[in-house]
């Protein structure tokens, strides 16, 4: 092994280890990468050079000659060093520079490898196999003059930096850069020349590449080069720290003033350097400091923190700081000085007072809508009260239905077989109007769960008030009060509304029935009617959505309803009267019901000693008014001899059904639920059913409905129930069941069901 493969052999182990070490000091730092990559290619460099000067034939060492051929990368990455400890920050567009620097040696180093178009080697001499001279081409120069180029900037920026080296430290690491990175530049300089002049100098390059290194790794024991030292780091972060620093003399006299308080208070560093710190402060917030508590909490503790100050910038600029401080003494524990340390938080506070002001306009606002959900709240548990005991009384009201048939509807067929002098005609009478009156307060508690029958048409108000006022009803009233007056108040241009006229009526009546009772020394009482649009919302007695209305309007002027009582008013059987004097106690539950029932709301003003003024809101119609249908006679709706199955589970109403239908000319036949009905249909055949809808057990009157077109496709039905028509009705109906009845229905009622059913599928056949 010749000596020139020594050097080589010498320069790549060096390499190694200095890359490694540098690296491995201090990974993140930009310029210990950027010497990592240097001395990987410089490692390469000189394995290559080491494998072909100890080849032992020309095959072998043009191998190795061409495996190093990427040598022109060593002299890229050597400016990439240089440029990276001389310049002063890091910027985004450092690639522009990098990525051509390192292309145009990949590019030279590729063309010798392709056809060696840079150096004329591998050539044999005394000392091994060598790379030759440069080639005499134009690719030949044009590399000459990148080398040169390189070489001059490199050496140009390592002396620009020796010479504007701030201190002895960075002075010493400029100089033995410059050195170190010279050395290696100006022997690839002279291979140039010597190229150029047909001599070769064998192992130059390799040689200057140990020289220089040892002038780095000299720098890097000895300068710390590549590491920050501890003189350094301090001050380093003493400059680029973003909090104030101030150090005060004895006499508070400040001495030091880092970067981030010059720029925060806006004066240059010769107008505060050995001024008093008083010029910062104005008089109030000076006092904080030699006489208020953070002087107090210095001498007691030595140290304060979070103290809130405030400075004053140079521009007069009130500058918020959050503060901590502490005496400074020596070895010695002599008082040298105070160091105070300040966040600006002036946009802090701002933001503070900001958020304050939010916050108080928030609460307002929560205040406020927090007594809208109080009162949407209690609004909220009134109908769930009214929804749970109208439920209550629903059940009842069904229940009641059953019994009332018998009381209802037996009086009526007995007294058409009793002739016009019979003696019981008159207790019969008796007992059916008794019973409808009972079945005048099921059909409350029904309004009240909102399962009554609401029979809709197109009625206008104002004939619903005429009529009341001339009613036997509005007369019985007012024989008990005389002293009570009613005017009117009517819109001649009143749109129609659609509704129930009897449970309009009724609605009407109750309050003015209630209206007159709170009027005990007399007075007038006013009923009013208009058309009204609304835009907005209305928040009142309740939330009234917009739309168009027709409002009925009830006002007295009697004793008015207290404030603790107003909230309760629709409740059932709540009432301040007299219970057996002045009605069942649904009268208002029933307004209630009514109202929901078509889609209306309500609103109540009430002073106590100055009167109450119901006003309900009904939905406008467009579509014109309708006239009542004349009394049909009994021989129109009679059966001709038709069978009927009467579906039950209530015996009195299987009985009453039969009882009525054969009266009428059917022919019933009756059984006591669904599955009965079933059977009964898969062993005979009926014209049509009477369905109750609601059976206590097995399958309902749909079901049982499903399963009997199952096996009568077609078969006629009507449905009767105690209560309104639900989901299930009309999914029933969907499937061909025909008309509906409410208990306890009348024989004209039950009638002109059955026969209607009836002639529809015979004018369909």
């Amino acid at each position: 092994m010749n000596t020139l493969a020594l050097i080589s052999l010498s320069s790549f182990l060096i390499y190694v280890y200095l890359g490694t070490v540098v690296y491995l000091k201090q990974p993140e730092n930009d310029l210990n990468r950027t010497f990592f990559i240097y001395s990987l290619i410089a490692v390469y460099t000189c394995f290559t050079d080491f494998q072909m000067r100890i080849s032992d034939g020309f095959g072998t060492a043009l191998f190795w000659f061409r495996i190093g051929s990427l040598w022109p990368l060593l002299l890229s990455a050597l400016l990439h060093f240089v440029l990276v400890f001389t310049r002063k920050s890091k910027s985004r567009w450092d690639y522009l520079v990098y990525v051509p620097l390192y292309l145009a040696g990949l590019v030279f180093g590729l063309l010798d490898y392709s056809a060696n178009l840079v150096l004329d080697g591998p050539k044999p001499s005394p000392w091994g196999w060598s790379y030759g001279m440069l080639q005499q081409t134009l690719i030949g120069n044009i590399f000459s003059g990148w080398c040169a180029a390189l070489i001059v900037l490199g050496i140009l920026l390592c002396l620009r930096c020796f010479l504007k080296a701030g201190d002895a430290r960075e002075k010493q690491q400029a100089k033995y850069v410059l050195i170190g990175t010279a050395i290696p530049m100006l022997a690839g300089a002279l291979e140039i020349v010597f190229s150029g002049l047909g001599v070769e100098i064998p192992n130059l390059i390799q040689f200057s590449l140990v020289l220089g290194s040892g002038f780095w790794a000299f720098a890097i024991w000895k300068y710390e080069l590549f590491v920050l030292s501890p003189a350094t780091t301090v001050k380093e972060i003493i400059r680029t720290m973003s909090d104030i620093l101030l150090l005060l003399s004895p006499s508070l006299v400040i001495k030091v003033a880092n970067q981030a308080a010059v720029d925060l208070l806006g004066y240059e560093r010769e107008e505060i350097i050995d001024h008093p710190i008083r010029i910062l402060f104005d008089e109030n917030d000076y006092k904080q400091i030699v006489d208020g508590p953070i002087a107090s909490e210095l001498a007691q503790r030595g140290i304060v923190s979070d103290a809130e100050i405030t400075l004053r910038s140079k521009q007069g600029r009130k500058i918020s700081l959050s503060l901590a401080g502490s005496l400074v003494r020596d070895k010695n524990m002599r008082f040298q000085g105070i160091a105070l340390l300040g966040r600006d938080i002036t946009r802090r506070k701002l933001q503070e007072q900001e958020l304050r002001r939010y916050q108080e306009k928030l609460e307002e606002i929560i205040a406020v809508r927090t007594a809208e959900l109080e009162k949407t709240y209690a609004q909220l548990q009134r109908v769930q009260k009214l929804e749970f005991m109208g439920t209550i009384a629903g059940g009842v009201a069904h229940d009641l239905n059953n019994i009332l048939s018998g009381i209802v509807s037996y009086p009526e067929l007995l007294l058409l077989d009793l002739p016009k002098e019979s003696p019981l005609r008159r207790p019969l009478a008796t007992i059916q109007r008794s019973g409808e009156k009972a079945a005048t307060i099921v059909s409350d508690l029904l309004t009240l769960a909102r399962r009554e029958v609401v029979v809709k048409s197109v009625v206008n108000l104002n004939l619903i008030v005429k009529e009341y006022l001339l009613s036997p009803e509005r007369t019985k009233m007012q024989s008990y009060h005389p002293d009570a007056q009613i005017v009117t108040d009517l819109d001649p241009k009143l749109p129609n509304v659609l509704g129930s006229p009897v449970h309009l009526s009724k609605t009407l009546m109750n309050l003015v029935h209630n209206g007159v009772e709170a009027m005990p020394n007399g007075g007038t009482l006013r009923i009013s009617t208009q058309s009204r649009q609304v835009r907005e919302p209305i928040s009142g007695y309740e939330k009234i959505e917009a739309g168009n209305y027709v409002l009925l309007s009830v006002s007295d002027p009697g004793i008015g309803i207290a404030a603790a009582d107003i909230e309760r008013i629709f409740e059932p059987f709540y009432t301040k009267k007299k219970m057996g004097q002045s009605g069942t106690g649904l009268g208002m539950a029933v307004v209630w019901g009514t109202l929901k029932d078509h889609g209306g709301y309500v609103d109540v003003v009430s002073q106590e000693g100055r009167g109450t003024t119901f006003t309900l809101f009904f939905p406008a119609s467009s579509q014109p008014e309708e006239h009542a249908p004349a009394r049909v006679p009994i021989e129109s709706y009679k059966g001709r001899g038709e069978t009927v199955l009467v579906v039950d589970d209530v015996a009195e109403q299987r009985e009453i059904a039969c009882g009525i239908l054969e009266k009428l000319a059917y022919k019933p036949t009756s059984v006591s639920s669904g599955e009965a009905a079933v059977a009964y249909l898969k062993r005979a055949k009926v014209d049509i059913l009477l369905l109750d809808m609601l059976m206590n057990s097995g399958i309902d009157g749909l079901e049982t409905y499903k399963k009997i077109i199952r096996i009568c496709p077609n078969q006629k039905a009507i449905i009767a129930s105690g209560f309104s028509e639900s989901e299930r009705v009309k999914e029933a109906q969907a499937l061909g069941v025909g008309g509906f009845i409410h208990k306890p229905y009348s024989i004209e009622k039950l009638g002109l069901a059955i026969r209607t059913e009836l002639d529809k599928a015979a004018a369909a056949n």
